[in-house]
């Protein structure tokens, strides 16, 4: 487990099935969630999800917080998250990606509890006949209403989602971003010293991710409930 420590260090982003629309195409919802609130920040809603797509939903996350990128972004293999333009793009914005292993989808777990809930409150997901894609985005930007403004959620105290983003700290200024991006490399260039396969080659820099975030105090690695280091940070709820 991982416990994030302030806001827009983690984002987690993800798409899900939402059901077929009458032409027999899928629909599918794709949305970026604050890691630490748990809030959902921004979302899309259309046909499976493209490069430009995931772009787009990053970059209004991104303009929701006054253009403010999050250190890391985590993410599934699917195409459109692996591709090259993709990947240029979350450069070029500072940031740091975090991908699941191949088949892992419980490395990107906060998300898929956000897609859980987005299904449960709205009734989609598979079987169903979706009449339009803006009918089925309505239906999602309610159950995002109620999910992040009403819903309690007892590992935030007892608080909602966005009063929790809305008060939560950015633990970090902007010479963090060089600091993390310079442990990154350095672990990554040390244990690439020796050969390795590609699996073990996506295992050290998704380690070296977050034990760097670790490092700076950023996250804290959990198992079980409690924390692998002896000395704790503080916590966020």
């Amino acid at each position: 487990g991982i416990d994030v420590l302030g806001r827009d260090v983690l984002w987690s982003l993800d798409a899900t099935h939402l059901g077929r629309g009458e032409d027999g195409i899928p629909v599918e919802a794709q949305a970026v969630r604050e890691v630490a609130t748990t809030r959902s920040l921004a979302l899309t809603v259309g046909p499976p999800v493209t490069t430009d797509d995931a772009i787009e939903v990053v970059a209004a996350a991104a303009a929701l917080r006054g253009g403010k990128y999050p250190l890391v972004l985590a993410t599934d293999n699917g195409p459109a998250y692996t591709s090259v333009r993709f990947e240029r793009f979350i450069a070029a914005s500072g940031v740091l990606h975090l991908l699941n292993l191949p088949h892992t989808p419980r490395h990107n777990p906060w998300v898929e509890r956000g897609n859980r809930d987005f299904k449960e409150e709205t009734g989609l997901g598979k079987g169903v006949v979706v009449p339009d894609v803006e009918w089925a985005r309505r239906r999602l930007e309610r159950a995002v209403e109620r999910l992040d403004g009403n819903r309690l959620r007892r590992r935030l105290g007892y608080q909602t989602a966005r009063a929790v983003d809305a008060t939560l700290a950015v633990p970090y200024d902007d010479n963090v971003r060089a600091r993390l991006a310079d442990a990154v490399r350095r672990r990554v260039e040390d244990g690439l010293r020796d050969p390795c396969s590609a699996r073990e080659e996506r295992v050290l820099r998704r380690e070296a991710i977050l034990a760097a975030l670790e490092e700076l105090g950023l996250i804290e690695r959990t198992r079980g409930g409690r924390s692998l280091n002896a000395v704790k940070p503080d916590r966020i709820s």
